[in-house]
């Protein structure tokens, strides 16, 4: 309590991430009955048809991976200065819940992405969990724990491995349909966000350039924590858009049919 209450250097980030956890789950429920909406700059009108289990099962799971990731890096700096064994455990925890993060915010966009292909939904989100699961064997070996850039790196190269379905996507339906169905706008927010406050953590930068000025506020881990708090969302914003993109194009096809008959 007195770690969490008083000012000192990791307090703004036990907080910020405590806080965004928060947020999160607090949205949860929100998925949970019949109607939501589309992005947070919409107006809030009801979904043409009611989302399916599906839809609330990818956006649940995407708040569960948001909330983990969030809740697992502000217990590590609340307990960081306990001892080196909880220290060092908290630790592998934080980069575990960066992986969770990281695929639970591609892969529900692969499921809408290739709504119509089964085969390429488990293609694409087989092999970002595969990603996930080879980068959280990497950043959890001794060797590659104890250097920062390679640790950034992996995390880097496992976000940018959605960009081959996005590829796929943009070869086969067009940057109009991944702008429309697959909110690529957000998503590429999202990742910019990410990947920017990644690398001025890896560069330790602003401190590097100032020593001593942001021991307390304004480190670049401080900063990363906030781009963080933005991508993350950034993507729930896009995947809410691919729910509503979706139920757009059932919602046209029923008119449709009610039309012809």
């Amino acid at each position: 309590m007195t770690i969490n209450i008083n000012i000192y250097f990791p307090a703004v980030n036990i907080h910020s991430h405590s806080i965004g956890a928060v947020f999160f789950l607090s949205l949860l429920p929100l998925h949970l009955i019949p109607t939501h909406f589309p992005t947070f700059g919409q107006s809030c009108n009801p979904l043409p048809t009611p989302p399916t289990l599906h839809d609330k099962v990818a956006l649940s799971l995407y708040l569960i991976c948001a909330v983990s990731c969030l809740s697992l890096s502000s217990w590590f700096h609340t307990v960081s200065c306990h001892s080196k064994e909880v220290c060092d455990a908290a630790h592998r925890g934080d980069y575990i819940g960066i992986v969770i993060l990281i695929v639970g915010s591609i892969t529900p966009g692969m499921y809408y992405a290739f709504y119509e292909n089964i085969f390429l939904q488990v293609f694409y989100m087989g092999g970002i969990i595969i990603a996930g699961i080879t980068s959280a064997y990497i950043v959890l070996s001794p060797h590659h724990r104890s250097h920062r850039w390679h640790r950034t790196l992996t995390f880097i190269a496992l976000g940018l491995s959605a960009v081959v379905p996005i590829t796929h996507i943009l070869f086969t339906q067009g940057l109009a349909h991944a702008r429309e169905k697959m909110s690529l706008d957000l998503i590429v927010a999202g990742g910019a966000s990410y990947i920017f406050g990644a690398l001025l953590y890896a560069a330790r930068i602003p401190e590097k350039l100032s020593p001593g000025t942001f021991d307390y506020f304004g480190s670049s881990h401080q900063i990363f924590h906030c781009f963080v708090l933005m991508g993350a969302a950034f993507q729930y914003a896009a995947l809410r858009g691919m729910v509503w993109g979706r139920t757009m194009a059932v919602g046209k096809t029923i008119a449709e049919s009610d039309g012809l008959s």
